[in-house]
């Protein structure tokens, strides 16, 4: 044999060599012992595959490294020389197995087609000087033949229930996901033909990533047909967050000795120094950062007050408890400040900052501060108040319909302060009344509350109020009552009502006749009634001695209307015969306003001396 180069003689003895060692090991199939052969230019790698669990040889399986591959032997033996030194991350195959039991068979156990396994091969000087000039190789694969069962708890150790992702794979590198399954209803869970004798972690998980595993649950796989149970822990992988307080936040209870405040936890909280201790004698514990504050009588924010601090067993619920609560009272408690983190020293999210800075309390319900480690309650149990005595309408006298340009007059009232009345409400109900008497019609509206915040005084003045017509013929009469309110805001019966309604009379703005006093036109100062403005019995001119005659009393009365349809005066049409000369007072009875005030007789006669004044064109009457 002829060789070419020095180098190509050097390959053919390792050649020898590794067939040499190969054959030495042939007679053992428990033999897991490489020899790897070094040369000056590389490494090579050689080992044999068994199985797992009865530690025969597998043969036909086919090792790749990537640049070069080898075939099991009847041992399970393979050799792969002269590799560059590197860490080689084989795949091996196992399709093509026929012993010690045949993969091509459709029935019976099987093995999986496919592992993986990290190889080194070394050089002469070693990768490191820690490096052996030998190594053992051994590869283990079992068979798809064991059960890996189990059950997923959560922190307290009860299982979880149904829907948890629980996953299985590879404990060595290069690590890969072998099967996933779900939990039971039970927190059970099982993985049917796994490897046998095979290295695996397990990990679990909610379907959200809120709970997880914070360290896999590695797991050596028993032998053909074993099972083994094991049991995986879930723990919340977010923040720690405040869940729930009670009482509510903003809610009104019931004063009770030793009033507790429960803080409820996502996760237990780390008892540290500080932490564990709640003694309100040390100043460095926990006692110092939770802040307990007596508001008042459900107004300004006050001192700390005295409380007791204690822990659940389980370190989720942190219990404030205040030994005594007054009636109609605001209490906060916050743990804002306080140092609190989980077991992995993550911080209770919401604290801090975040925390303190806070809205004025009218406005913590809206900004959603509950569960932030913030709660603020009031208690009730106060008194109910009396209600209000005489309301009184101060300025019933002078109510007045609008005229014109001028607002109507508006009501105002007062009445004495009620004895344990921390303020008062103010309730207005409109009615609308169709003609005068005892007997009109009148339609009364639900009442409704004046008053935006409660009234801190005893009185009030309705700005709100429009007009006391409606449509220029429909009146309008607002009934008034008022409440107390004690120190829970809780109203008392109301006061009698006080009724608000026009109680002026109507007056004569102008009057004015034709040159022969044929017709006399008049406008009052408000709307009146048609009924009565057009009732020509409630009008009389009297007459001057010579010829001496009976006052006159008007053929007619009819209403003077603008071009926009409103009714501006009223003309009052005389017999004829009636001069300048023999016509000398108007008088004027029983026109009334909506209301049904009459006018004044004495105040609204009108004399003349030699003849009516001319009426002034577009001055008549008043727009309504």
């Amino acid at each position: 044999m002829k060789f070419k180069s020095i180098r190509n003689l050097l390959v053919w003895a390792i050649s020898v060599l590794l067939s040499s060692a190969i054959a030495g090991c042939s007679g053992s199939s428990t033999n897991t012992t490489t020899t790897v052969i070094q040369t000056n230019s590389g490494g090579s790698i050689q080992g044999v595959l068994l199985d797992a669990s009865t530690r025969e040889p597998i043969v036909g399986a086919v090792v790749d490294v990537g640049v070069a591959k080898a075939t099991t032997s009847s041992t399970g033996q393979f050799a792969i020389p002269n590799l560059p030194v590197a860490i080689y991350h084989a795949t091996i195959d196992l399709s093509g197995v026929f012993s010690p039991l045949n993969m091509a068979s459709t029935t019976g156990l099987h093995y999986p087609k496919y592992v993986f396994q990290s190889l080194p091969a070394f050089n002469t000087t070693g990768a490191a000087s820690s490096v052996p000039a030998t190594a053992s190789v051994s590869i283990p694969v079992g068979k798809l033949a064991a059960t890996v069962s189990g059950v997923v708890t959560d922190a307290s150790g009860a299982p979880v229930g149904l829907g948890y992702n629980v996953t299985l794979a590879t404990a060595t590198a290069p690590t890969s996901v072998v099967s996933t399954t779900q939990t039971t209803a039970t927190g059970s869970f099982s993985f049917l033909n796994i490897q046998s004798q095979g290295a695996f972690s397990i990990s679990a998980a909610d379907t959200t990533g809120a709970f997880a595993s914070v360290n896999a649950v590695a797991v050596t796989a028993p032998i053909d047909g074993g099972t083994i149970n094991k049991t995986v822990s879930v723990t919340s992988a977010l923040p720690p967050t405040v869940v729930s307080v009670t009482p509510q936040h903003n809610s009104d209870i019931a004063p009770v000795a030793n009033q507790q405040v429960v803080f409820t936890f996502s996760k237990p909280i780390k008892q540290t120094a500080v932490v564990g201790n709640t003694s309100a004698s040390n100043p460095a514990g926990l006692y110092s950062y939770v802040a307990v504050n007596f508001a008042g009588n459900k107004a300004i924010r006050a001192s700390n007050i005295a409380h007791t601090l204690a822990w659940s067993a389980d370190r989720t619920q942190l219990t404030v408890t205040l030994p005594v609560v007054g009636v109609s009272a605001t209490y906060i408690v916050d743990l804002c400040n306080a140092p609190l983190t989980d077991d992995a020293g993550v911080a209770v999210s919401g604290l801090g900052t975040a925390c303190l800075d806070l809205p004025p309390l009218a406005a913590n319900a809206a900004a959603g501060i509950a569960g932030k480690g913030y709660v603020s309650f009031t208690t009730n149990g106060g008194a109910t108040a009396a209600a209000p005595g005489a309301v009184n309408l101060t300025n019933a006298a002078s109510l007045d319909a609008k005229k014109g340009a001028l607002a109507a007059i508006v009501p105002t009232f007062d009445w004495l302060p009620v004895s344990g009345a921390k303020a008062y409400n103010i309730y207005r109900a409109t009615k609308q009344v169709w003609g005068t008497g005892a007997s009109a019609p009148a339609n009364t509206h639900p009442a409704v509350k004046l008053n935006a915040t409660p009234l801190l005084a005893s009185g009030y003045t309705d700005a709100t109020l429009v007009d006391y017509v409606e449509n220029g013929s429909v009146k309008l009469a607002y009934d008034y009552t008022v409440t107390s309110l004690n120190s829970d805001s809780i109203e008392s019966a109301p006061s009698t009502v006080v009724t608000a309604e026009d109680k002026v009379a109507p007056k004569l703005t102008q009057a004015g006749s034709s040159a022969t006093v044929s017709s006399i036109t008049i406008a009052f100062d408000e709307v009146v009634d048609p009924a009565t403005a057009t009732n020509k019995a409630n009008y009389s001119v009297a007459l001057t001695a010579t010829p001496a005659a009976k006052p006159l009393v008007p053929d007619s009365v009819t209403e003077n209307v603008n071009a926009a349809n409103i009714v501006t005066g009223y003309t009052l049409n005389l017999a004829a015969g009636v001069t300048t000369a023999n016509a000398s007072t108007l008088t004027i009875t029983g026109v009334k306003d909506v209301a049904g005030n009459a006018i004044n007789v004495a105040a609204d006669q009108v004399t003349f001396t030699a003849a009516f004044p001319a009426f002034t064109a577009g001055a008549a009457g008043v727009p309504f």
